[in-house]
């Protein structure tokens, strides 16, 4: 029973070394499963945290740098877009003045020539009437002194003849006076009319001479201006000397203005005084030699001014379509050098865009097609709401740019528009008082040549009408005679 017990202890006790052997074991085994699938878990865990946030801040970094590279893209796009905006108006605004400037100059002498052109046909019209009226006005008194001195000496002799008979004296004088009243009204009215006549054709010839020049001069300005015009808006080349070529302009036209004016002045003075010494000269020698020859100089001189102008023009004509074809053909070379340059760069510029693009387009068609798997929709929701946003953004954006754009267009075309049309107003009103002052000087100038020359030839014809009398006087006075025979 001892040995049974003792053996049956030692199995008890072998069966619980084994029993919690194998119990240490399987928990050892358990454990070491559990540890490892634990160890297994976590490392699973945090390599998909891990890969989780290398996405999110791929995602991350990627947003921010598509956000970053659209706000510089926008911020640039908005630049270049100002930049251009304030390059357009300023060559829209230089474009605009010189326009304006060479509007301005041609207007100016356009007005200048048509004022020259009026004033010299203004002056010659009143001086070829006042010729008319003084050249009728003479022969008409010339007239009725020879019928006066006629009738008073054939009144002489029949009262001398018919002394006794008073009554067919006074009907004789009845009929003289009438035939006398009768000859004055018919001579009057044929000089009255040949006068007409002779004012209507010259007023006639004059007008269509006038409106011929005009015209022409109006179409040669009108050619000028287009050609002008359309050469500026080619070239633009203008712009760098616009400074230098206004102030040119401006002390050219001065100086012209200044010259053609004294010229002016001289000659009207040196043609009245050789006029008034040579209506002196030419009254004596013969009225109708001196109609004939004003006649023959009027048409001569303006024959001769007609020719100067035609040939002026001409030759300013072929200056300027010189000066122009010169321009145009360096502009054309300038033009097509550059166009050959600029399409060189850009053709190497889109050559080098296209590869850098198509590099690019690979590596992220790569990386696109990698990560494709990987992000799938998150990717395609991401895509589409950042499309609409940044639509919806640039739609914002491009209205608000349109809106201040033309904003600011209709701001500086209404202050341009005040400017241009306040500038010429104070052109007009300046050109329009000095065209006022400029006629009156030339109105009173003419007024007192004209009263001074009246009075000249009044006091003239006073004197040779008493020295006619005085001589009359003594040929039929026979106390006169012996008087003075005496002497």
């Amino acid at each position: 029973m001892w040995l049974f017990k003792g053996l049956l202890k030692y199995v008890i006790h072998i069966a619980m070394r084994l029993l919690k052997g194998l119990l240490n074991y399987g928990i050892h085994i358990a454990m070491r499963l559990l540890k490892g699938l634990l160890n297994y878990v976590i490392h699973i865990t945090m390599w998909l945290l891990k890969g989780l946030l290398n996405y999110v801040i791929h995602i991350a970094v990627r947003l921010l740098k598509g956000l970053l590279n659209y706000v510089i893209h926008i911020t640039m796009w908005l630049l270049k877009e100002l930049l251009n905006y304030v390059i357009h108006i300023a060559v829209r605004l230089l474009k605009g003045l010189l326009n304006y400037v060479i509007h301005i100059a041609v207007r100016l002498l356009k007005g200048l020539l048509n004022y020259v052109i009026h004033i010299t046909m203004w002056l010659l019209k009143g001086l070829l009437n006042y010729v008319i009226h003084i050249a009728v006005r003479l022969l008409k008194g010339l007239l009725n002194y020879v019928i006066h001195i006629t009738m008073w000496l054939l009144k002489e002799l029949l009262n001398y003849v018919i002394h006794i008979a008073g009554l067919l004296n006074y009907i004789i004088h009845i009929a003289m006076r009438l035939l006398k009243g009768l000859l004055n009204y018919v001579i009057h009215i044929t000089m009255w009319l040949f006068k007409g006549l002779l004012k209507y054709v010259i007023h006639i010839a004059m007008r269509l001479l006038k409106g011929l020049l005009n015209y022409g001069i109006h179409i040669a300005m009108r050619l000028l201006k287009g050609l002008l015009n359309y050469v500026i808006h080619i070239t633009m080349w203008l712009l760098k000397g616009l400074l230098n070529y206004v102030i040119h302009i401006a002390v050219r036209l001065l100086k012209g203005l200044l010259n053609y004016v004294i010229h002016i002045t001289m000659w009207l003075l040196k043609e009245l005084l050789n006029y008034v010494i040579h209506i002196a000269v030419r009254l004596l020698k013969g009225l109708l030699n001196y109609v004939i020859h004003i006649a023959v100089r009027l048409l001569k001189g303006l024959l001769n001014y007609v020719i100067h102008i035609t040939m002026w023009l001409l030759k300013g004509l072929l200056n300027y379509v010189i000066h122009i074809a010169v321009r145009l053909l360096k502009g054309l070379l300038n033009y097509v050098i550059h166009i050959t340059m600029w399409l060189l760069k850009e053709l190497l510029n889109y050559v080098i865009h296209i590869a850098v693009r198509l590099l690019k387009g690979l590596l992220n068609y790569v990386i696109h097609i990698t990560m494709w798997l990987l992000k799938g929709l998150l990717n395609y929701v991401i895509h589409i709401a950042m499309r609409l946003l940044k639509g919806l953004l640039n739609y914002v954006i491009h209205i608000a740019v349109r809106l201040l754009k033309g904003l600011l267009n209709y701001v500086i075309h209404i202050a341009v528009r005040l400017l241009k049309g306040l500038l010429n107003y104070v052109i007009h009103i300046t050109m329009w008082l000095l065209k006022g002052l400029l006629n009156y000087v030339i109105h009173i100038a003419v007024r007192l040549l004209k009263g001074l020359l009246n009075y000249v030839i009044h006091i003239t014809m006073w004197l040779l009408k008493e020295l006619l009398n005085y001589v009359i006087h003594i040929a039929s006075d026979p106390v006169a005679q012996r008087d003075a025979g005496k002497d």
